[in-house]
């Protein structure tokens, strides 16, 4: 049995390093009051790294923009006028997104390093897994800007990443797509990561379990219910035909980066399981109570309840597979 944690995380703007990694470390620090030994953040929650690289005055008017803490009405004339002219200079720029993306050109391998240096910190301190959400950061193999999430073992160290392969509308004009398929090993079973929208293609999560994962973890940044209720759907979906555990992991708040969608993030975020696993047959062994707000959900992972389901169940996907017939079909260029 392994007791692990997903996180749902709002859009935030931080200032600097600390300020971001206070906010990661407080999840991990509860993951580990509950006995948890693996947290998952969201597809994009290292993107708000970026900020620290921002001017000066932007960041201000768009921490304003976005506090939660100190109502516009509370913030007097020249607190008004100090926030309608930082966003009339944001919207002089054309938008956020272009404004992030030349942040993340320009200072890509200095926001890899502050990425690192924050989940390997939360994995350490909090001796948890830790797959730590995504960020649009350079490739160190190929230099390219990649959408992709690493993981890190309770002693801190570097697991590896994975790269999205599939991306959606709203990741092509920030990063280029990766072409690999990782899986990582922890202490109770094989992992996999899939980011977002790449839950949506079956051959992906196939894979990874095919080469022996026993959890797909969806880390996501869904910009309104629409591409959420698919993303979920997908989710959901892979692991029942995987007959995995999982996650769905959620980013939500505020959303400056995209270009026609733009809707707000939203969740909510789940831990999955095979039908067989859930008492009510749902699949879902928890999920967060809002769709738009910060929390944290913890589940149970049963590994050897799940092989025994693998061997037992009146669905035996794994030994009535039939890879003879499917391999006939293979030659996608074919017609």
């Amino acid at each position: 049995m392994v007791k692990v944690a997903c996180v749902q995380q709002k859009v935030k703007i931080h200032p600097d390093e600390d300020s971001f990694g206070a906010d990661v470390y407080k999840f991990a620090a509860e993951a580990k009051e509950q006995g948890c030994r693996l947290i998952a953040y969201p597809e994009g929650c290292g993107a708000m790294l970026v900020t620290q690289f921002m001017a000066k005055p932007l960041v201000k008017a768009l921490t304003a923009a976005y506090s939660e803490d100190v109502p516009k009405s509370r913030l007097g004339q020249a607190g008004k006028r100090f926030l309608a002219a930082g966003m009339d200079k944001i919207s002089g720029m054309q938008d956020i997104a272009k404004t992030f993306q030349k942040e993340v050109e320009k200072n890509g391998s200095k926001l890899l390093e502050s990425y690192q240096r924050v989940f390997a910190g939360a994995a350490k301190e909090h001796n948890l897994y830790v797959v730590a959400g995504s960020n649009y950061v350079p490739d160190p193999d190929t230099g390219k800007i990649v959408n992709a999430s690493y993981v890190y073992a309770p002693d801190g160290s570097c697991l590896g990443r994975q790269n999205k392969i599939h991306l959606y509308i709203e990741d092509t004009h920030l990063c280029l797509p990766g072409d690999d398929i990782q899986l990582f090993d922890t202490e109770f079973g094989t992992i996999g990561v899939v980011i977002c929208y790449e839950g949506m293609f079956p051959e992906v999560s196939r894979v990874m379990a095919l080469k022996g994962a026993k959890a797909l973890i969806n880390v996501s940044a869904c910009p309104g219910d629409l591409i959420w209720h698919k993303i979920r759907a997908g989710a959901w979906a892979r692991c029942q035909d995987n007959q995995t555990y999982g996650m769905h992991s959620c980013l939500v708040g505020k959303n400056d980066v995209s270009k026609k969608y733009t809707d707000p993030y939203t969740g909510p975020s789940s831990i999955i399981a095979p039908l067989d696993l859930t008492a009510d047959y749902s699949g879902i062994m928890a999920a967060t109570a809002t769709p738009d707000q910060e929390e944290m959900i913890v589940a149970q992972w049963d590994m050897a309840a799940l092989e025994e389901m693998r061997r037992t169940s009146d669905t035996k996907i794994y030994s009535e597979m039939r890879p003879d017939v499917y391999r006939r079909y293979l030659d996608w260029g074919s017609e």
